[in-house]
């Protein structure tokens, strides 16, 4: 928490705001890495038979009542997708520290893939896993400490406001929640509910990484074009 903290705003003018970011992509790729390299040993045995992804969906679904939003669409999934959905989870979480080490853009298409799999995992498996949401917009929001960039790069400023249109709206709901007795939609205090914030939440996460990754792309064209 205190790696997000000097991730995020930093104390000083110096480039411990660089240090504590990189530590915490660091942290971030250790821990998918370590969840990758034992999904490699279960998931990765070329047998159509077996299915990892299966084997979570199912306890889920008959165990636990996990059977909302697009849960009844993975009953009727072909054994290819299902192993295809294997091996990329495997590939996406054993490959952080290689986007990391090749730089911001492939750091940040990385964590965009995240995204992605996080709103799928709601979708599909009805597991949030809400708390990587600050952590990865950390990392998309970083590009705020650069005042330089703000005044010239125009995507980076449209970021900033749908930015703050997402926080807006995410603290609109849960004042809303706070404050009424009975809500309905995406605001109701359901197992439903939940999942609904939890969707509208990671496709605010995803929009905001859309945005920062295409400004990114768009500062390391700059100097190629200024040459030309």
């Amino acid at each position: 928490m205190l790696l997000l903290v000097f991730a995020l705003k930093p104390d000083k003018r110096n480039r411990f705001h660089s240090l504590s970011s990189a530590l915490l992509g660091i942290s971030l790729s250790f821990g998918m890495f370590t969840a990758g390299l034992e999904k490699l040993v279960r998931w990765v045995d070329f047998d159509l038979s077996t299915n990892g992804v299966l084997r979570w969906f199912y306890g889920g679904y008959f165990t636990l009542d996990r059977q909302d939003l697009l849960a009844d669409a993975v009953l009727h999934f072909p054994p290819l997708l299902l192993e295809i959905m294997d091996y990329s989870a495997v590939i996406f979480e054993l490959t952080p520290f290689v986007c990391l080490y090749l730089g911001r853009a492939f750091w940040k298409g990385w964590i965009l893939v995240a995204c992605t799999f996080h709103l799928a995992n709601v979708c599909l498996l009805n597991i949030a896993f809400n708390h990587h949401i600050p952590i990865y917009l950390a990392f998309f929001l970083f590009p705020l400490l650069d005042e330089k960039r703000l005044r010239s790069d125009r995507y980076f400023r449209i970021f900033l406001k749908v930015s703050a249109i997402i926080v807006i709206i995410i603290g609109t709901m849960y004042t809303a929640k706070t404050m009424a007795d009975e809500t309905r939609l995406f605001l109701e205090a359901s197992r439903v509910g939940r999942l609904w914030r939890s969707v509208f939440m990671w496709l605010g996460c995803t929009t905001v990484g859309v945005i920062s990754l295409v400004g990114e792309l768009k500062v390391n064209q700059s100097p190629t074009e200024a040459g030309e």
